[in-house]
């Protein structure tokens, strides 16, 4: 191990937050709207996945940001980092970007506040196993949905030519598969939803659509489902 590392190790075991955040803001930095790198060895990241459950909210997201570039190409990281990240459990109190594990149907929530920005991790790893939404606190919406005051948004986004089950694409020209494909998917959907039944929020949630896949948006249905408050 170098001795940059052996520093990061030494700042992580600090009692005081801001050491541990210095050795957070060492494994990665922004430069020209990504994130990089700045120490290339793995061991560095059993350090970030270590920052994810730290008790200050500041360093949790710097390990997150740290480990955006380490999950666009190791997808398999995915899988040690979520139980770090993310729960199955929500508060009501901060807008997210979550996962629903589809063949598990579990819904993944990240422990803190991140829809976009170094602290989204989830929607940046490899997610052909995962059925993506966005989730918005009432008074907090993204420009497209009109707003009304008052209520909580849930945004799914249906990838069509994505089969989950299968694990494969579909071609656009079959059809039949394309409407078995979005039968799927809603009941991903559902799944999500019920979660947030279940949450027992204090403000009712609108629900909507995006179809997506690989960034892109192509279309949108507004209000498809209204979740009632608990």
């Amino acid at each position: 191990m170098d001795a940059r590392l052996n520093e990061l190790s030494a700042l992580l075991d600090s009692p005081r937050a801001g050491h541990r955040l210095r050795a957070m803001d060492a494994a990665s930095a922004k430069r020209g709207g990504q994130i990089v790198r700045l120490i290339e060895d793995d061991n560095v990241i059993p350090m970030l996945i270590r920052g994810l459950a730290d008790a200050d909210r500041r360093v949790q997201r710097a390990a997150a940001r740290g480990l955006r570039p380490w999950l666009a190409e190791e997808p398999a990281l995915l899988d040690q980092v979520l139980s770090a990240y993310a729960t199955h459990s929500f508060d009501g109190s901060y807008s997210h970007a979550g996962l629903c594990d589809t063949p598990t149907r579990n819904v993944w929530v990240p422990r803190f506040a991140a829809v976009r920005g170094h602290a989204a991790l989830l929607p940046d790893a490899n997610a052909d196993r995962y059925f993506r939404f966005n989730f918005y606190v009432a008074g907090q919406a993204p420009g497209w949905i009109p707003s009304r005051s008052g209520s909580g948004h849930l945004v799914l986004i249906f990838v069509p030519e994505w089969s989950y089950g299968r694990q494969q694409l579909i071609p656009a020209h079959d059809e039949r598969r394309m409407i078995a494909n979005r039968r799927e998917q809603q009941r991903y959907a559902a799944a999500i939803a019920a979660f947030y039944r279940n949450s027992a929020l204090r403000y009712a949630v609108r629900v909507h659509e995006n179809d997506g896949g690989g960034g892109h948006i192509r279309a949108r249905r507004l209000d498809v489902l209204r979740i009632e408050a608990g």
